[in-house]
């Protein structure tokens, strides 16, 4: 996949980047930072852009972490439903073949 290059701009300053995701992908995560800044900096005028920043950096980090979790608890779950459906369904022809 080529690399494209998009130049973001997060209150009032210009980032060029390069990704392998879309322009379009990479326009929306910028406006969501760009929100989080700005409303974190609205809620706390004494806050600097740099004290937002580094504020929305670990929410967005703890916000993954959270998303991790969840989804390598969802693959636990899921696993085990699997192996419980694997056995009832030997049960299940063990039953028929007893039975027929």
């Amino acid at each position: 996949m080529a690399r494209n290059r998009v130049k973001l701009t997060i209150c009032g300053s210009e980032f060029m980047l390069s990704s392998d995701e879309s322009v379009e992908y990479m326009e929306k995560l910028g406006k969501e930072v760009d929100r989080e800044i700005r409303q974190l900096m609205e809620d706390n005028p004494r806050m600097s852009m740099n004290m937002a920043a580094v504020l929305t950096a670990i929410n967005n980090a703890d916000r993954s972490h959270k998303s991790e979790a969840t989804a390598d608890h969802l693959r636990t779950q899921v696993t085990e439903y699997l192996e419980e459906n694997k056995a009832l369904r030997a049960e299940m022809e063990a039953l028929r073949r007893l039975y027929s």
